[in-house]
């Protein structure tokens, strides 16, 4: 698989994580009746939009980084990994924002988890940057 190939299939899923996020929020507001200025006391939805929009965040600044390694030509095989290690990380975080911590029994675990891995993605993504244009490895 090329590092193209590899790309369009992580911009895929990301793509449906969001979808999915974004439903979600749609769900919550509808049955919880939260107005579009989203002042409301329920925890779930306003979690729910803490998970989309750090997804948004982490998610944008990652395809950028994503682009410069494919524009320097990475290893397909490391890149292939950064994509895995980064589409499971976001898909973590939201199940523990959306599902965990709002269990019966909270737990931070999976949410911490996600973000671990979005950090490991996007240092080790810089840091390859910094080692393919620098030093031309």
């Amino acid at each position: 698989m090329g590092i193209e190939q590899i790309m369009a299939v992580s911009v895929g899923l990301l793509t449906i994580l969001f979808l999915a996020l974004s439903l979600k929020i749609m769900g919550l507001r509808r049955a919880h009746k939260v107005p579009h200025s989203n002042e409301t006391d329920s925890k779930a939805f306003l979690d729910a939009v803490d998970a989309q929009r750090n997804f948004e965040r982490y998610t944008s600044y990652t395809l950028i980084l994503f682009l410069v390694l494919m524009f320097f030509n990475a290893d397909p095989m490391g890149f292939l990994v950064l994509n895995i290690v980064y589409v499971v990380g976001r898909a973590i975080h939201a199940y523990g924002v959306i599902v965990k911590e709002q269990s019966a029994n909270p737990s931070l675990t999976w949410r911490m988890a996600g973000m671990k891995l979005t950090f490991l993605t996007i240092l080790v993504s810089g840091i390859w940057i910094f080692i393919l244009k620098g030093f031309g490895w």
